[in-house]
């Protein structure tokens, strides 16, 4: 009989995501959050996206990464947000058929103008429009007249991106060079939360919402070693931002002890006055969250 190890198992340092059940509970969590939101309807219309994600990755299949991964998962770990939009082509064209199932989700009674219109542009552009647009939301740099598209978009590349991740084999992920890259694809981080029992500090990918351990408390952005900043609004408890002083850049956690079921991207999602709180101190977000497009 094998005897029990004196010292328990360390811990995963990385957990892939079940794509499917990931966009599940982030829809529950996006319409529980709902409830007694200043904006409600806005918050609905996420959970519904987020249920589309959850039908496109059921429905649409994506061609198997070659070796274990793809290009759109090749992890450089030294790019931040908005870098290396043309290390992430070519795309699995599936992405689209993705967003046309999204987006035929997330149709309902009563959206606004620019919600109604986006929807309609994006069911009906060209395939290589549709592209150029990706690109630009990968960017960062969407145009003013385009936003409303970009949670649709943003939505449709992040499922794809997690269904490939979900695919990889179990040692594929690499060992990124910085903790505050995604061991997956080498994208940063949305947002993160707080083991309510171990803990443990998990960092979700905003690109292709795989997790990753980052024990140490330093900027993920530029690594320093300065005492981070913490800043909260009473509204959102169990929320916090975690800002460097040195490069201004914030990355907001949730604890799960204060607040059970936080789902890194409905959480973050739905905390935007503390957005605003950390914007009027001068300082901004570490990525943008797809599903809000900023």
């Amino acid at each position: 009989m094998n005897e029990p190890s004196a010292f328990p198992a360390a811990p995963a340092l990385v957990r892939l995501p079940d794509p499917a059940a990931l966009f599940e509970r982030r829809a529950a969590r996006l319409a529980a959050l709902a409830e007694g939101h200043a904006a409600p309807e806005w918050l609905r219309l996420l959970a519904r996206i987020a249920r589309g994600q959850a039908r496109a990755v059921r429905e649409v299949p994506l061609r198997a990464p070659r070796g274990g991964r793809d290009d759109s998962l090749s992890p450089t770990g030294r790019e931040g947000p908005g870098e290396g939009a043309s290390r992430l082509t070519p795309r699995d064209p599936a992405w689209r058929r993705m967003l046309a199932v999204i987006v035929d989700a997330a149709h309902a009674p009563g959206l606004p103008a620019p919600a109604r219109d986006a929807l309609s542009l994006l069911a009906s552009e060209e395939d290589d429009r549709l592209e150029a647009l990706a690109d630009v939301v990968q960017s960062g740099a969407v145009a003013p007249d385009l936003v409303a598209c970009a949670p649709f978009v943003g939505a449709a590349l992040q499922a794809a991106r997690a269904a490939l991740a979900a695919g990889l084999a179990p040692a594929a992920p690499g060992a990124a060079e910085r903790e505050g890259a995604c061991p997956g694809c080498g994208g940063p981080p949305v947002a993160g939360v707080i083991g309510a029992e171990d803990r443990l500090r998990w960092l979700s990918c905003a690109r292709c919402a795989t997790e990753w351990n980052v024990p140490r408390v330093r900027c993920t952005a530029c690594e320093t070693s300065a005492s981070p900043e913490y800043l909260h609004v009473d509204a959102d408890p169990g929320a916090k931002a975690e800002a460097c002083p040195d490069c201004r850049t914030y990355l907001k956690l949730f604890d799960l002890a204060k607040r059970p079921g936080a789902e890194p991207g409905a959480d973050d999602a739905a905390t935007i006055a503390l957005d605003l709180l950390l914007a009027e101190q001068g300082f901004h977000r570490a990525a943008a969250n797809p599903l809000v497009g900023a």
